[in-house]
């Protein structure tokens, strides 16, 4: 029998396949929340798609899925912006400016994941794109 699945890493592999279908190529908390960023599918067709996660007395859960980057909501018009995708140049790090923060995160099978939390929906413009550029 299989450990049951316990932290939003495992629990994005094991909703694929039982892990045969994805692989992890970013995740990132912030108190009860958690991102994952899975790479589902097999190589080399691998397809990115993002899952939110929230904690309470059960557990983690997933509560969303995304096939693209953006805000999302944790409540009283506060939220997060997720910034996403294959990293530039065959970098093994990116750093990601969203506004006035910026972040250096690793990548992983040639994505990455970058979360920006605490973000008021009227901080988010979806026409303005983060900037990424490889890390020295």
């Amino acid at each position: 029998m299989s450990p049951v699945p316990e932290t939003p890493r495992d629990l994005a592999v094991a909703s694929f396949g039982d892990g045969r279908y994805a692989s992890v190529a970013g995740e990132a908390r912030s108190g009860d929340w958690a991102v994952v960023l899975a790479l589902t599918n097999e190589e080399p067709y691998l397809v990115p798609y993002e899952m939110v996660f929230r904690r309470d007395e059960g557990g983690w859960a997933e509560v969303a899925g995304n096939d693209s980057p953006g805000w999302r909501a944790t409540g009283d018009a506060q939220g997060f912006v997720t910034v996403w995708g294959e990293a530039p140049g065959g970098a093994t790090r990116v750093t990601v400016r969203f506004r006035d923060a910026g972040q250096t995160v690793p990548v992983s099978a040639g994505h990455f994941l970058a979360v920006f939390w605490d973000v008021p929906e009227t901080d988010f413009d979806g026409d303005v794109p983060a900037e990424v550029s490889p890390a020295g």
